[in-house]
C-alpha cells in the first residue's frame, strides 16, 4: 500500500509537469495586427505569437465584421 502511495506522489507531479510543458508549446494565439478599410473592402491582419505566421482576412464593406463571408491568405 506505502509502494502505491509513493507512486502516486513521485508521478502525477511529473506527469503534472510534463503535460503543462507540452501545452505551452500548443497553446498558441492569433493576435490582431492592424485593420482598416478601403474601397468597397475591410481587412484585418492577423500574426501569431511568435510572428512566424500572418494572415490577412478580407470581407466587402457591406458584410457584417462577424461574418463567414471573408477570404483569408497566408
Amino acid at each position: 500500500m506505502k509502494l502505491i502511495q509513493r507512486l502516486k506522489v513521485a508521478v502525477i507531479p511529473v506527469l503534472t509537469v510534463l503535460s503543462l510543458l507540452s501545452a505551452s508549446n500548443k497553446a498558441l494565439a492569433d493576435y490582431l495586427t492592424s485593420q482598416g478599410s478601403g474601397g468597397d473592402y475591410r481587412y484585418e491582419l492577423w500574426s501569431s505569437d511568435d510572428n512566424s505566421h500572418y494572415y490577412l482576412k478580407v470581407w466587402s464593406s457591406q458584410a457584417s465584421q462577424n461574418s463567414d463571408a471573408y477570404s483569408t491568405t497566408k
